[in-house]
């Protein structure tokens, strides 16, 4: 009985939270300018850009989210893309966009629209990219769960694959 009134309470503290913050939900849709209502990651980088991966179309961006008909650009194999899947978005320190793909790993610099590919001689994995993760360190790290289970550090430039278990602020990442 006692446990039962403490998860009520917990419940009920927990929605009013909820309902206090009044937060406001934007829907994005084809008509919006989507290439494709298939949404796979969402990212808002450090300008407040809006970064959109798509299964399939690509990555959108967009400088104005809280626009009412938001303009967005649209990054594919066409401008260097490694594929059209994106599965994972992220930032470096230096405002470069990085992108978890169906083919790997790849980076944008805004400033000049070029995207780098990252090879396996680079020490990246070639299969597809489902994980990025910028750390309190600023390092960008990827990580692929093809069955191959790698993981490894990208940051600016790609540094080294880990030997064994590095810690990450509070994660915990293994690779081969």
């Amino acid at each position: 009985m006692k446990r039962s009134l403490l998860l009520l309470a917990t419940l009920l503290l927990c929605s009013a939270l909820a309902r206090a913050q009044n937060l406001a939900i934007r829907t994005y849709r084809v008509g919006d300018g989507l290439a494709h209502n298939n949404v796979n990651r969402i990212f808002q980088d450090a300008k407040g850009f809006l970064w959109i991966g798509t299964r399939h179309h690509g990555a959108l961006v967009t400088d104005e989210p809280n626009a009412a008909m938001p303009r967005f650009r649209r990054y594919t194999m066409a401008d260097g893309l490694a594929s059209d899947t994106v599965w994972a978005i992220t930032e470096d320190d230096d405002g470069r966009i990085y992108f978890g793909t169906g083919r790997g790993i790849d980076q944008l610099d805004p400033t000049t629209n070029k995207i780098h590919h990252f090879t396996p001689d680079e020490g990246a994995v070639s299969a597809g990219i489902n994980y990025l993760l910028k750390d309190r360190r600023g390092n960008v790290w990827a990580a692929s769960a093809n069955g191959k289970q790698k993981a490894f550090c990208v940051y600016h430039e790609l540094r080294s694959k880990p030997d064994a278990s590095q810690q990450v602020g509070e994660a915990w990442v293994g690779a081969e």
